[in-house]
């Protein structure tokens, strides 16, 4: 996972600055953009996972919702791209930590307030999506990521479903 630091993908417009994290299907790394000047967040998924057609068209699923949506507590999407064999989503680098995180190192309850500081963002975000026929499907505080100027934001889209006029 950490070879990548350093390389440059996509005729050398993205450059791996750092390891962010990984889940089931994908790694994220930290990635300066050279064309906008500017980190953002690289979603590369699994090169287990690259040549299942099954996973890709999940993958690219989660990149037609994002593209979706435009809200101040999602995280912005900048694109899908392919270098060679690597599949990755570009998105908002968000300097902060998760909710999870934030909780964690958090020896106290949290006080009404702190908690409608984090909500308030949250619930008006899904309303949005909701909103565009998205339900997020794994609203979890790893999700939800808080950054140092305070923004919250939800992230991880991956199993997000199109809510159609049925359910």
């Amino acid at each position: 996972m950490y070879d990548l630091i350093g390389t440059y993908l996509a005729n050398n417009r993205y450059r791996v600055v750092s390891f962010i994290g990984e889940g089931g299907m994908a790694q994220v790394y930290k990635v300066w953009d050279e064309q906008r000047a500017c980190y953002l967040a690289m979603k590369m998924m699994r090169s287990d996972l690259a040549m299942d057609r099954v996973v890709l068209r999940r993958f690219h699923r989660e990149a037609e919702t994002l593209s979706r949506l435009q809200h101040p507590s999602i995280v912005r999407f900048y694109g899908m791209e392919q270098d060679g064999e690597r599949v990755f989503l570009l998105m908002e680098y968000i300097d902060g930590i998760s909710l999870a995180k934030e909780i964690f190192q958090t020896a106290a309850p949290f006080s009404e307030e702190r908690i409608l500081t984090y909500l308030r963002p949250v619930c008006s975000a899904l309303h949005y999506a909701h909103q565009n026929g998205v339900v997020h499907c794994d609203i979890k505080s790893a999700n939800i990521m808080i950054e140092r100027q305070g923004r919250v934001c939800i992230t991880d889209f991956g199993i997000a479903r199109l809510a159609e006029s049925t359910t």
